[in-house]
């Protein structure tokens, strides 16, 4: 199985920080997790790239979900909004900050292939349609690639014991009679484009070949080529010589344009079959014909939906809006009473001793998280500017001085850089070495 190496390259404008100076809270604790819960505070301040790489072991991994709890909106944030995925064998946990442009694009192929299926359905008798109507569109929930035969534990028992690599793809579609989904589908920036043919066969090889197709659109979003492309993945099985089983992965596109680097589709169609979506057991019902039916989406209409979803995300940033920012407006808010949310006086007296414990956290964290952010960003920003295409990773505490040092920290608020001169450079160059350490940075 392929390792991957270079899992979630995170960009300059992007760049996360381990905090300077640990909060009260965060004293004692593994600096990995401490620089997770930092990365989450950071996706729930919306200033978190859409592919962020972290090296956190299992162990780490189950003090971050028994820290977690402590800090309860961000908990709370955490479990409804942020999908990230954990690899325990090589250590490692991405989070995942979908773009609107992302979401928009992925959207429209999910309609177009749930409304062909719908179509397919309808078309045939009772028990043929009702077992195709079984096929749904899965969201982005979450798949943990139990390869072992027999492997359980619930939601509670994966986030303090990860044994297995837990995926939150894109979109994805499953059958409802059968444990994994079929048909796996990921949206691909300029920081996770190389890391796809491991996540194909992390996808195929982790549920044992149940996963049998894996699809990526590769946009490169905010780069200046408007290219666009498609790769795919599939399992394949034979039997060697002595009787032994094999099971690998297999790429059957690679990197094929639906639209050019000047923006203009291309000729050509994703091109899948009915069976695609599930296991062949449980289309034993269902005639051959019609599970060779064809479902298909051009080129062009792809390229459509990318478009759509890129001038979308453009209008919302600059569009009208219903009281524009010149104006000034006197805004009235409807007072709001939370009597009726506590059962007692009890009850009310904990949350609000809880809430005022949480409050007050927060607010140190969340100052300590965009002190360590600009930090770093100006830091990270000076020494690539200063060695333009090198790669920076652990040897960037030798950059991490003098000049480079002056000149990213001249550029803080006065505020900061007083905190920054507390610190101490010695400690600011351990830290951004520290979460830089296996970012790689180009120009």
């Amino acid at each position: 199985m392929q390792t991957p190496d270079g899992l979630g390259v995170t960009p300059p404008d992007k760049a996360i920080a381990l905090p300077l100076t640990p909060p009260s809270s965060a004293k004692g604790s593994s600096p990995a997790v401490t620089a997770v819960l930092r990365i989450f505070a950071l996706h729930r301040a919306g200033q978190l790239s859409p592919w962020t790489k972290t090296k956190i072991s299992p162990e780490e991994h189950t003090e971050l979900w028994r820290r977690l709890p402590a800090n309860a909106r961000l908990c709370r944030y955490v479990e409804e909004k942020v999908r990230y995925d954990f690899d325990p064998e090589y250590h490692l946990l991405v989070t995942r900050m979908p773009t609107a442009t992302h979401d928009a694009f992925i959207a429209k192929i999910v309609e177009n292939l749930l409304f062909q299926l719908k179509t397919i359905s309808e078309s045939l008798p009772p028990a043929e349609a009702k077992t195709i109507s079984q096929i749904q569109w899965q969201n982005t929930s979450r798949i943990v690639l139990r390869d072992e035969p027999g492997a359980g534990g619930d939601e509670t028992d994966y986030k303090l014991n990860p044994k297995y690599p837990m995926r939150y793809p894109d979109a994805h579609f499953r059958h409802s009679s059968e444990k994994y989904s079929h048909v796996v589908i990921e949206v691909s920036y300029t920081q996770k484009h190389h890391n796809l043919p491991y996540l194909a066969e992390s996808y195929i090889i982790g549920s044992g070949g149940s996963i049998g197709l894996v699809i990526a659109f590769d946009i490169s979003y905010g780069g200046r080529s408007s290219k666009a492309t498609i790769s795919m993945w599939r399992p394949r099985t034979w039997v060697d010589d002595a009787g032994v089983k094999h099971l690998e992965v297999i790429q059957v596109i690679d990197q094929v344009p639906f639209r050019s680097a000047d923006g203009t589709p291309t000729s050509g169609t994703l091109s899948l079959r009915l069976l695609d979506f599930v296991l062949p057991e449980t289309f034993r019902d269902v005639r051959p014909s019609v599970q060779d039916t064809p479902i298909s989406i051009t080129h062009e209409v792809l390229a459509e939906y990318l478009e759509a979803a890129e001038d979308n995300e453009k209008k919302a940033q600059a569009g009208l809006t219903r009281l524009p920012a010149h104006e000034q407006v006197v805004v009235h808010k409807r007072e709001w009473s939370p009597e009726e949310e506590y059962d007692s006086d009890d009850d009310r007296g904990i949350v609000e001793r809880e809430s005022r414990k949480a409050r007050k956290t927060d607010e140190k964290d969340e100052d300590w998280v965009e002190l360590a952010y600009h930090a770093a960003l100006n830091i990270a920003f000076s020494i690539c500017t200063n060695y333009p295409g090198q790669k920076v990773g652990t040897n960037l505490a030798t950059h991490a001085s003098g000049d480079n040092h002056a000149k990213a920290t001249g550029e803080l608020p006065e505020p900061q850089r007083d905190r920054l001169k507390e610190i101490g450079e010695s400690e600011v160059k351990l830290v951004v070495a520290n979460s830089c350490q296996n970012m790689q940075w180009g120009n």
